[in-house]
């Protein structure tokens, strides 16, 4: 995970250690990581409320993207929790993953535009 985090989110080791505290706060949010030869292809956080699932940090390494792991992926994490009771599905895409989120049969509600910016101490 780690790996998939510094490579598709730009996070440094002491962001992605934060991150992960954070991350795993609850009991029902689960990250799901599909394998391909040993090694993580691709990653998915899905946050569950009630019957609400929400899904977000989701992300493919840079030399595995095109290949269809997110898309393999982002369908059996949407299957899995249809079957477990979820009626509610929500995300955030980025311009980015966009395009994957459409081809899994997502609606867009609103773009909103997410900025950030990273704080001085």
């Amino acid at each position: 995970m780690n790996t998939i985090y510094a490579d598709v989110y730009s996070m440094s080791d002491a962001a992605i250690t934060d991150f992960k505290t954070f991350q795993f706060a609850s009991d029902q949010d689960h990250t799901y990581g599909l394998f391909k030869d040993g090694e993580m292809v691709s990653l998915v956080t899905a946050v569950i409320y009630k019957d609400t699932v929400g899904i977000w940090n989701m992300g493919t390494p840079t030399i595995h993207q095109k290949n269809g792991y997110g898309s393999e992926l982002l369908k059996y994490v949407m299957k899995a929790h249809k079957d477990m009771g979820g009626k509610n599905f929500f995300l955030f895409a980025t311009t980015a993953g966009k395009f994957l989120y459409d081809k899994c049969g997502w609606i867009t509600l609103d773009y909103l535009p997410y900025l950030s910016k990273v704080t001085k101490k």
